[in-house]
């Protein structure tokens, strides 16, 4: 088993903390430690229930330290790892309070906030019916969304946007339902815009956590529109 270590410091560096939880959630699922029925008695179960429970308490330790955004890109793997550690999910009024933190910080100009894992946040809350998701960010998602596809229509602006901008708008655009946009055009739509951004199949972005994790978004979603 390779050596995983844990910095009890809350680290500066959050996609670095990221980047750890991957590891250990990995290695938890090789090891089924997601299903209930699963025995934590071998060795390296146990090192990794205990690695989880440490990220799990050094996160804990430094949410009201850390910014809006930051805490914000944690959330998925704070559940996981809870999951991991204690074979329960992360406490949902604790996740919703991030994230309606997050919220309002980007939409009285916090850019650092990434409005793509807001919008996947919060559109996840909106399918639960949660009701303080059911105003005011549900008028931002759908903005938001129609702003995109309106973008889409015309083609990404590469001069004003990044590649990260573009794929996380596309990758959205595509796992949508667009009915409201499009009728019964929408697959058709879809079709077309994937095969104009089909060239990021290619895309080299190892380096970088936050597109790596797009890239393999947008190649989960190619299955659909690749020929068989």
């Amino acid at each position: 088993m390779e050596s995983i270590t844990i910095d009890t410091e809350v680290r500066e560096n959050i996609l670095e903390t990221i980047e750890e939880a991957s590891r250990i959630i990995n290695r938890a699922d090789d090891l089924r430690l997601f299903l209930n029925d699963t025995s934590r008695q071998s060795r390296e179960a146990i090192e990794i229930v205990r690695l989880a429970s440490e990220w799990v308490k050094t996160v804990e330790s430094g949410f009201n330290s850390y910014t809006p955004g930051d805490a914000l890109l944690l959330t998925d793997h704070y559940d996981l790892m809870h999951r991991v550690a204690f074979r329960l999910p992360a406490d949902k009024k604790v996740l919703d309070r991030i994230i309606l933190r997050a919220f309002d910080a980007r939409i009285h100009g916090d850019k650092s906030v990434d409005e793509y894992i807001l919008y996947k946040a919060v559109e996840r809350r909106i399918w639960q019916r949660e009701k303080a998701f059911l105003d005011k960010p549900l008028t931002w998602l759908s903005l938001s969304l129609g702003e995109w596809h309106k973008q889409a229509l015309k083609g990404f602006d590469h001069a004003e946007l990044s590649d990260y901008d573009i794929i996380s708008r596309v990758n959205i655009l595509l796992n949508t339902d667009l009915t409201a946009f499009e009728g019964r055009n929408q697959q058709s739509f879809k079709q077309r815009l994937f095969n104009q951004y089909s060239s990021f199949l290619d895309y080299d972005a190892s380096a970088n956590l936050l597109m790596t994790c797009a890239l393999n978004d947008f190649l989960h979603l190619s299955t659909r529109y690749t020929p068989k």
